[in-house]
């Protein structure tokens, strides 16, 4: 009965067209915001966060490239891990360093008119465009 059950959970999710969507697409960060008191910030340029496959990712800081493991469930439940492996060519800059701060701690997602927004406790939330 758990392996029916189990088998039917993994059907619904392959057949969620947003997670489909989210998964298919090459993201580009538009701004985040760490919490509900924090500013918004703006995208000084294009930093790409792309999903290998569905339990991975990479994203393209400054200079390196961050990657590791992610986890899309049900109601839209979206999980980075706490390490991701980044290589260390040179120093990447503030503004990339703090939208891989914000990945680790998202824990939602929505698609909402073109744009993927991922939010998490304390008002996080991290705009995302379509490249």
């Amino acid at each position: 009965m758990r392996i029916l059950l189990l088998f039917v959970l993994g059907a619904l999710l392959a057949c969620n067209p947003d997670r489909n969507t989210v998964l298919d697409t090459r993201w580009v960060v538009v701004s985040y915001q760490l919490t509900e008191t924090d500013s918004v910030r703006n995208a000084p340029q294009p930093y790409v966060l792309s999903f290998d496959d569905s339990r991975s990712f990479s994203f393209q800081l400054d200079v390196n490239t961050c990657g590791g493991s992610v986890n899309l469930q049900a109601n839209n439940i979206i999980l980075f891990t706490q390490t991701p492996t980044c290589t260390e060519a040179c120093c990447d800059g503030a503004y990339a360093r703090g939208v891989l701060t914000a990945l680790k701690e998202v824990n939602r997602y929505e698609l909402l008119n073109e744009q993927l927004i991922f939010t998490g406790n304390g008002g996080l939330r991290v705009v995302w465009v379509k490249e």
